[in-house]
This record gives structure tokens, sequence and C-alpha cells, in this order.
């Protein structure tokens, strides 16, 4: 009996090479459970990082949408020296006595005064201003002409401003940010008068990172659809065939961007880039009817 005692109080602990070989078992099994844990941490940073990207490029997408597409068309017609539209303005002009252009208006006793100044208004209103251009552009830099609801509230209180009215008149302008990290950059000016409208093609960069509104696009590239190809330049303002009605919007823009986005799942393979074009068409470019809103521009497509 009482050996048998000794030896059952002798068995009750474990020995040095049994808890050895239970550390390293914990050991193994916390580094699996590590590596799980983490590959799935991982997994789904890399789905939140594109989740990410494509919320960035949907939003990208949208904005250029909502600006490009309502460009500008050009006025159908235009009064230009000689026409019966010039001729109808120079027999108001005269009828009234004749006004000088850009001041009052003159007694009329001479009428070559009065045929002088209607020439002169004709000459005026055959000038080609740019926000009937619709679409002015390059392959870095687009400028387009568009019109919004105009802000009412923008001269309330302001005792300067009593007497303007706003205009609806919008000269919407994007390019890549050169300074900081660059990025998508836009800008949007309300016009108040026509003047302001005509002589204004390029886009303030004064204070570029201000007008930053996406610092993950790096690249930025547009190109324009003129009905049988595509151009690396557009100006609208430029004389049709007719020499006289402004070009206006092309049919389609089409926009090819890169976005960056950090890749803090997997550091080491640098950033999430993804490349996309976009086409967008505009309703408002002149053109001969068709069942196709943008005919040849199906086969070019890819």
């Amino acid at each position: 009996m009482q050996s048998s005692s000794r030896r059952s109080a002798h068995r009750q602990g474990y020995t040095l090479l049994e808890m050895l070989l239970a550390s390293a078992i914990a050991v193994l099994l916390l580094g699996a459970l590590y590596v799980a844990i983490d590959v799935q941490l991982r997994q789904m940073q890399a789905s939140r990082e594109i989740v990410e990207q494509a919320n960035i490029t949907r939003a990208v997408v949208q904005r250029l949408g909502n600006d490009l597409i309502p460009a500008l068309t050009p006025a159908s017609s235009r009064a230009t020296p000689g026409s019966s539209a010039a001729s109808t303005l120079t027999a108001i002009i005269n009828a009234l006595g004749g006004t000088t252009s850009g001041t009052s208006s003159t007694t009329g006793s001479d009428p070559s005064t009065a045929s002088a100044s209607g020439a002169e208004m004709g000459n005026n209103a055959s000038t080609v201003v740019p926000f009937s251009a619709g679409v002015i552009g390059d392959a870095l830099s687009i400028t387009v002409f568009v019109t919004r609801v105009p802000d009412l509230t923008r001269t309330a209180g302001d005792p300067s401003q009593e007497n303007a009215t706003p205009s609806d008149l919008r000269r919407i302008s994007y390019w890549l940010a050169s300074s900081g990290n660059g990025g998508l950059a836009r800008q949007e000016l309300q016009w108040l008068t026509s003047n302001e409208a005509q002589n204004s093609t390029q886009p303030d960069t004064s204070n570029e990172a201000s007008a930053i509104i996406c610092e993950e696009v790096k690249e930025l590239s547009f190109r324009y659809f003129d009905g049988s190809g595509w151009v690396d330049f557009w100006d609208g303002s430029l004389p049709g065939p007719d020499g006289v009605t402004p070009t206006g919007p092309p049919r389609a823009i089409e926009v090819t961007f890169v976005i960056e986005i950090p890749r803090s799942s997997e550091p080491e393979l640098g950033p999430l880039r993804k490349t996309v074009r976009q086409v967008f068409a505009v309703p408002g470019a002149p053109g001969l009817a068709s069942s196709s809103p943008l005919p040849g521009l199906e086969a070019l497509l890819p």
C-alpha cells in the first residue's frame, strides 16, 4: 500500500519533454491561426480598396457626364453683313435714328451715320462668341459651355448687385493638376455678362489646389469624335462648312483617365491602378438626323 501511494504521488506532474512538446504544438496552432487571420484581413482590405476605386471611378464618370453631355449647341443661324437678318437689323436701326455700337443713340439726322452704324452692328452680329461653341479642348484639357439654373441668391443682400441679373451660362473646365500630388481639377465659372464669356476660354490655374476634385486621378486625356474619326483637338467656335455658323460640340467626347489607390493590403506591390475609358455622346452636336445617336462611332469602339 505504501509503495503504491508513493508511485501515484510521484506521477502528479508533467515532464519537461511533455511541456516542450505542448508548447511547440500551441505555437504552431497560434501561428496557423495568425496566418489565417492575416490572409483574411488582407483579402478584406483588398476588397475595400477595389470598392473604393470603383466608387471613385463612378463618381468621376458621373461628374464628367453631367458636365460634358449637355454642352451647348451653336445657334442655327447668325446675322452676317449682307444677309437678310443683318439687313433687317440695319433697317430697324435706321428707323430708330441709328446708334453707335456700344454707345447711346444718336439723332439720326445723317443717313450715312445710320447706315455706318447699321453695318457696324451687322459686323458685331456675326461675331462668334465662345459660349456658343459648346466645347473647346485639346488632348490634356477641355472647356465646355453649358446652362444651369441661375443662382438667384448670389445677389441677395449685396447692394452693389441689386440690379444684376444672374446668368444661366456656365463655363466648366477640366484638366490634370500639376501642383502637389496632381489630380483631376475642375473649375466652374458663372457668367454675369456676355463679355466675360466672350473673352475667356481657358481656366484660371492661379489657385489650382482648390480646384482639385479627385486626387486619385493621375493621368487624363481627351479625344473628340467629329462624325468620321477621333481627333485630339476641338474648337467649336471655328466656322462650320457654311463659313458662318460655328462648328459647335463634337458628336462624342472620349475621356481616358487612370485611378491610383494606395494598396495598404500589399504595399510591396505598389498602388492599385485602373485605366478607365468612357465615351460621352453629345446630343446637342450639330449633324444630320440618324437612327443611331453616333453614326459611325460603333465601328471605332472596342
